[in-house]
């Protein structure tokens, strides 16, 4: 027997109204369905970034010393260029700058790569934040060192585009973001000119 697909009323589907932030006027909360992604040319301190985003939502101190953080909640997130060491360091620094201690709710993913092009990675990715009820914000650093297909054909990424939205459905409370490339980028939207750098959705 074919399972069907559900169906659900055009009028029962909730209107956005308006735009709601996680981090106020800085990082936005996606809509169902979307990941969200960081890009910028290589050595712009994305990652520092993302570190300070990252502490923010999980003390719920203002990122970057202004931005209001809107929901604060658990954070995990994974670099795949720095050691842990390294990031750990990194945030402690931005830690002591604000005056506060190093929060209970921030992780880093304890293992040495992640691919998401494959399915098992992906599966045991999904479980880890599923886990998680209070999750806020997820980042993932660079795109580029998290899959092993061709970085330049947008039909490659597809499918990893295609998990990420489905790992934002199923962990709605979380904003999910990676950072990439404006090349990348550009493969995966289509797209020929951008800000040289920006947050931007693909859904």
């Amino acid at each position: 027997m074919t399972c069907i697909f559900p169906l659900i009323l055009v009028k029962d589907v909730s209107e956005i109204v308006e735009q709601e932030w996680l981090i106020e006027g800085l990082l936005p909360t996606f809509s169902e369905g979307a990941a969200g992604y960081l890009f910028g040319p290589p050595k712009a301190r994305k990652s520092m970034l993302l570190s300070d985003l990252a502490l923010s939502v999980a003390t719920g101190t203002p990122a970057l010393g202004h931005f209001k953080v809107r929901k604060s909640g658990t954070v995990v997130g994974f670099f795949a260029e720095d050691q842990k060491s390294e990031t750990a360091r990194r945030i402690r620094q931005l830690a002591y700058g604000r005056n506060i201690e190093m929060p209970e709710n921030l992780f880093l993913i304890d293992i040495e790569t992640l691919c998401l092009d494959d399915e098992q990675e992906q599966r045991r990715l999904d479980a880890t934040l599923r886990t998680i009820k209070d999750l806020a914000f997820v980042w993932l650093d660079p795109m580029i060192r998290l899959h092993q297909v061709n970085d330049n054909k947008a039909e490659e990424l597809g499918p990893i585009h295609t998990f990420l939205r489905g790992l934002s459905r199923r962990c709605p409370s979380a904003t999910i973001v990676l950072a990439t490339t404006q090349t990348s980028l550009e493969t995966i939207e289509g797209r020929r000119s951008m800000e040289p750098s920006a947050i931007s959705t693909c859904t």
